[in-house]
C-alpha cells in the first residue's frame, strides 16, 4: 500500500518577533527575497539538450507582456510551461504586490513526522486584522481572518498560537501560496514550491 503523505495546515500567530520555535524539527524553506534581473528576455521553449534556465525572480517577456518567475525551474521541451498557462511557476508582473509584509509562510516536517504549513505574524503587527489566504496547486484551501475566524479554532502548540489544522494528501511539486486580500483585491505575498526534503520519510 503507498503511504500517504499528509499535509497538515497550520496558521499560526507568532510569539516572538514572528519566528515559530520548537514547532519543527527538520527542513524548513523560505522563499527568500532575491534580486530581479535588470534584462528582459523573451520566453521560449527549451530542449532536453539546450534547457531554458528560468531563475527565481527573473522578469520574461511572453505575447506582450511581462512576467515575473515565483519557482526556479528548467524547460525541457514542454510548451504548456509558458507564463500564460503555468500559473504555479510565473505571475503577470503587473500584479506584483508592493505591500509590506511582516508575516511568513514556512513548510517543514514537525515532531510528528508530518508536514505543515505555516503563516506566521508577529502578535503586535498593525497587520493581524488583515486577511490572508492559502492555496495549493492555485485552488482555494484555507483562509484566516482574526475578526471573522469560521472555524479557525485558537490552540496553543510549543510557542505558537495556532489557527486551525487540517488534513491534506501533500506531494512533491505542489506549489503553496499565500495571499494577501485588501477589499476586492488579492495581492500574492509569497509562493513555496514542496520538495521531497519537506515530507515525511
Amino acid at each position: 500500500m503507498k503511504k500517504k503523505n499528509l499535509l497538515v495546515l497550520g496558521i499560526a500567530l507568532g510569539m516572538f518577533d514572528g519566528t515559530i520555535q520548537g514547532a519543527a524539527q527538520t527542513v524548513m524553506q523560505e522563499n527568500n527575497i532575491q534580486e530581479v534581473a535588470t534584462s528582459v528576455r523573451e520566453w521560449k521553449v527549451g530542449t532536453i539538450e539546450n534547457p531554458e534556465l528560468y531563475n527565481l525572480n527573473e522578469i520574461v517577456s511572453y505575447k506582450g507582456k511581462e512576467y515575473k518567475v515565483v519557482q526556479t525551474h528548467e524547460n525541457t521541451g514542454n510548451a504548456q510551461w509558458n507564463p500564460e498557462d503555468a500559473k504555479g511557476l510565473f505571475i503577470d508582473a503587473s500584479e506584483e504586490t508592493n505591500i509590506s509584509f511582516n508575516g511568513k509562510l514556512s513548510v517543514a516536517v514537525n515532531k510528528d513526522n508530518r508536514t505543515e504549513v505555516y503563516f506566521s505574524i508577529p502578535r503586535n503587527s498593525t497587520q493581524l486584522n488583515d486577511s490572508y489566504r492559502v492555496e495549493i496547486n492555485n485552488k482555494y484551501y484555507f483562509s484566516v481572518n482574526k475578526q471573522v475566524n469560521y472555524y479557525c479554532i485558537l490552540s496553543f502548540i510549543g510557542s505558537m498560537n495556532v489557527y486551525g489544522k487540517a488534513d491534506r494528501e501533500l506531494n512533491e511539486g505542489d506549489i503553496v501560496t499565500l495571499w494577501y486580500h485588501s477589499g476586492p483585491e488579492a495581492k500574492k505575498i509569497q509562493q513555496i514550491k514542496v520538495d521531497a526534503s519537506m515530507l515525511p520519510k
